[in-house]
């Protein structure tokens, strides 16, 4: 059969060239990572949704420390107002030591030094979710801080009387424990050992969240297919606060 024949047969009887079944098997691929992934997600959100049940009795595990009003505060006409504004911006330490201390190496010598607990501070990004008043907002102003997760200064709102608040320490009660399933949680360690297994786990990530490396999530270069709207337009002008700064 003359070479011209062969081809104009290959083409009638759709035949499949090495190009095109490998863009197949990547294709198809691609699409069974999709399904696990929602399957993933769909059986977390299963899990978290199971709720809690009581225990009986409870037990104690370790400490917790958190903020709470200052007694001449609590005692003023303005208490009810900034106990909510503290219910807000509140943060919590766990420790199974009661002086909330650690231990750091000092001139070649282990030592106990007290945790830092520092005044919290809000993001730009959680100002959505924390719902500040007018009123609220007067009491903050904006300031810059270094980000070591992300490396970069950013920009975050700094409470302007943080000595209205002392730390307090109290037993960590457990209470309740969650409901678990034995049947979602034997599923979802099969589909995550077989995308450890084969190495899958950067391809799933990098098809959904367009990189596999999470500290790249907001670099510049990542194509623009891949692209969310997160990642094309910066979370303070998305939030409308950088015209409320000018």
């Amino acid at each position: 059969m003359h070479l011209r024949e062969r081809e104009y047969y290959a083409s009638c009887s759709r035949l499949k060239t090495e190009r095109t079944k490998k863009r197949l098997q990547e294709k198809d691929l691609e699409k069974q990572l999709i399904q696990l992934y929602k399957r993933l997600r769909h059986i977390r959100n299963e899990q978290d949704n199971l709720g809690f049940i009581d225990l009986v009795p409870p037990f104690q595990k370790g400490w917790k420390r958190f903020f709470v009003l200052r007694d001449d505060v609590l005692k003023s006409e303005d208490a009810l107002f900034f106990q909510l504004l503290l219910d807000k911006i509140n943060t919590m330490q766990f420790s199974f030591r009661k002086d909330f201390k650690v231990k750091q190496k000092q001139k070649g010598k282990k030592v106990y030094v007290e945790r830092e607990q520092p005044f919290p501070v809000i993001e730009l990004y959680e100002l959505k979710k924390i719902k500040l008043t007018e009123k609220e907002q007067t009491y903050f102003y904006f300031d810059l801080k270094y980000n070591l997760n992300w490396k970069e200064w950013r920009k975050v709102l700094v409470f302007k009387e943080p000595w209205r608040f002392v730390l307090k320490v109290a037993p960590n009660m457990i209470t309740k424990v969650r409901i678990i399933d034995p049947a979602l949680i034997k599923e979802e360690c099969e589909i995550e050992n077989h995308l450890k297994k084969n190495n899958l786990n950067s391809k799933m990530w990098k098809i959904m969240n367009g990189c596999s490396n999470c500290n790249s999530v907001w670099k510049k270069d990542v194509k623009m297919k891949y692209k969310s709207l997160f990642k094309i337009e910066s979370v303070s002008k998305l939030l409308g606060i950088e015209n409320n700064n000018n």
